[in-house]
């Protein structure tokens, strides 16, 4: 079970979180910039209660 575990797991906790969140980060653009796109169209607006 340690042994799997220490294989998932990079040793340094750095080299896991900085990807998440790059990737985070990425996601959070898109979704920002999707959700503008969406607003911009009158049939999608009324879905969001913004």
């Amino acid at each position: 079970m340690k042994k799997s575990q220490n294989t998932f797991w990079p040793n340094k906790k750095g080299d896991l979180i900085q990807p998440l969140t790059l990737l985070s980060s990425d996601l959070n653009k898109y979704l920002m910039a999707s959700s503008f796109k969406l607003r911009k169209q009158p049939e999608v607006r009324h879905a969001f209660c913004y």
